[in-house]
């Protein structure tokens, strides 16, 4: 899928093979959610947690954050996207399970990992300085072992 092209005609093909086939459950999801699971991963494009879980529309409210990271309170702005999707989930939604899916490959992580490779990058590199603590501990624990 790299053009734009391929995009709108693939959102055809769905309505066309997918919409209009399971029009009675789309109508229903139309007057609202209620997943049960809430989801919290990475921004990677390979790790879709509705494929990976094995979800259908509406049984997954997910929130997407490069290596799937979570600020902590004290550090979230009021318009943090991460942490407002967290409570709505949580105080709107009433999900039942929190779950937080990383995966192998992480470039999110590598880059908190070895922060001088991004350290021009202001957004990305203040976002990976989140899982500097854990970063760092494991590399006291780890010190003879490739990262």
């Amino acid at each position: 899928m790299g053009s734009f092209h391929e995009l709108i005609a693939g959102f055809h093909n769905f309505q066309e093979s997918y919409l209009l086939k399971e029009k009675e459950f789309f109508d229903q999801l139309a007057h609202g959610q209620e997943p049960k699971s809430l989801v919290i991963a990475c921004c990677d494009s390979r790790v879709d947690p509705a494929i990976l879980l094995g979800g259908k529309p509406g049984d997954l409210f997910v929130v997407r954050s490069i290596a799937a990271l979570i600020p902590p309170v004290g550090l979230s702005s009021p318009r943090d996207a991460v942490m407002s999707a967290l409570e709505y989930g949580v105080k709107h939604l009433d999900v039942d399970h929190l779950i937080v899916m990383g995966h192998s490959a992480c470039g999110g992580i590598h880059a908190a990992l070895f922060p001088e490779k991004i350290e021009k990058e202001f957004f990305l590199s203040r976002w990976v300085q989140m899982a500097h603590p854990v970063s760092e501990e494991l590399r006291r624990e780890l010190t003879a072992k490739p990262t």
